[in-house]
This record gives structure tokens, C-alpha cells and sequence, in this order.
């Protein structure tokens, strides 16, 4: 019975960590928009430009930040699992690590694609 209970805290806390520091990480990243066009007044190409840059210099500093978020959130839900103790003398396989980590990679990917 401890032992399914101690199983259940891991299972809740790897969700918690999922849940609400890579999925809202990455919702954040897609929701970016990385262009500002205002609806209410003309500007010349210049003006674009310099408003563009500015757009992207900001968001590309919180996009760093989500991923560092999401990263170390990461680590954190490998390094929950890993110092996780089995019953038996076996060990978390790297590659599922490995295919972890590539899945949220592929998922940050998508969401830089579609903000």
C-alpha cells in the first residue's frame, strides 16, 4: 500500500509539473505574435521596420525564457523519475529519457511555428 501511494504522489507530481510548467509554457509560445501591425493608423517602411524590431527583440526574449522554463521543467520531471525508488534492480531506460525530452522538443518546435 506505501508503495502505491508513493507511486501515486510521482504520478501527480510529474502531471503538475507538465501541466503547469511545459503545456502552459508552450500555450504561451504559440500564442505569440511576433508581428505588430496597428489597425488604427498608416506608417511608411521605415516605421515598420523599426516597430518590427522592436516587437521581435521583446518577444524573442520571452520566447528564450518559456524555453529555459520548459527545459528545466523537464529535468526536473526526468530527475523525478529517475531518483524514483523501483523494486526491483531495474533502471529507467536512457532512451525513454531520451524520447521524453525529444516529444517536448517537437512540441516546442510546433508551437514556435504557429505563434
Amino acid at each position: 500500500h506505501a508503495g502505491l501511494s508513493r507511486f501515486e504522489e510521482l504520478v501527480r507530481r510529474v502531471n503538475d509539473i507538465l501541466e503547469n510548467r511545459v503545456e502552459q509554457n508552450l500555450k504561451s509560445i504559440s500564442k505569440a505574435l511576433l508581428v505588430e501591425l496597428p489597425s488604427d493608423e498608416s506608417f511608411t517602411l521605415e516605421q515598420f521596420v523599426t516597430v518590427q524590431e522592436k516587437t521581435t527583440k521583446g518577444k524573442t526574449a520571452m520566447l528564450d525564457l518559456k524555453n529555459e522554463e520548459v527545459e528545466r521543467a523537464l529535468r526536473d520531471v526526468m530527475h523525478l523519475i529517475s531518483a524514483y525508488p523501483l523494486e526491483t534492480e531495474e533502471t529507467i531506460p536512457r532512451h525513454a529519457m531520451f524520447e521524453l525530452w525529444t516529444m517536448y522538443s517537437n512540441k516546442a518546435y510546433m508551437s514556435i511555428l504557429r505563434c
